[in-house]
């Protein structure tokens, strides 16, 4: 699979091979996992999903429960809270556990979870961020409506299957709502500036 990078000093878009994900995200117009080519659909709960969404938008960050459990279960006492953390977590490694030979995608500690950085994912929505950022770039460069500046605005618009995460709510979590409300303002408009 290759992926364009820019190159910064240049005005332009080179190649680089980069390893098949063995993971793939969709949350642009709907909720969407595959993994190994498998489609997972089995996931338990809307926690469950939600929990995994919002571990892939910072894949390289360790997580703190704490942050966590305040997030998707504020009103919840911190026993219970942590005790349904688990219990999430539990099913989401349940959700991947037909995967022969495949490297655990969440790795935890008892202090945090966070996304495996040995694992290789692609997400719909980081990719179409990235390809706004590329077309953006290009733009301030002079290379606004060059064939690359085309490219990259294209593939934006072809990853926008929808609003983020379409008509999917959290209402026990409010914060995880109005986060969810903001990460999808964000892309909208971003959609909407490169159109311009």
């Amino acid at each position: 699979m290759e992926r364009s990078l820019y190159v910064q000093d240049r005005p332009e878009l080179v190649t680089k091979e980069q390893p098949q994900a063995a993971y793939h995200l969709r949350v642009l117009g709907g909720f969407q996992v595959e993994a190994h080519g498998q489609p997972i659909t089995d996931f338990g709960s809307n926690k469950a999903r939600a929990l995994l969404f919002y571990l892939l938008m910072a894949p390289e960050r360790a997580h703190s429960r704490s942050t966590l459990v305040e997030l998707f279960w504020p009103e919840r006492s911190p026993r219970s809270a942590f005790n349904n953390l688990n219990q999430t977590l539990f099913m989401l490694r349940r959700a991947f556990d037909n995967l022969e030979a495949a490297p655990s995608l969440i790795i935890s500690s008892r202090q945090t979870i966070q996304i495996n950085p040995e694992v290789r994912v692609e997400v719909d929505l980081i990719s179409f961020n990235q390809a706004l950022a590329t077309s953006k770039q290009l733009a301030k460069v002079g290379g606004e409506g060059t064939s690359a500046w085309l490219a990259a605005l294209t593939e934006a618009v072809a990853l926008y299957q929808g609003e983020l995460l379409q008509g999917f709510s959290l209402p026990d979590a409010p914060d995880f709502d109005d986060w969810l409300a903001i990460q999808r303002e964000r892309c909208h408009l971003a959609l909407l500036e490169a159109l311009q």
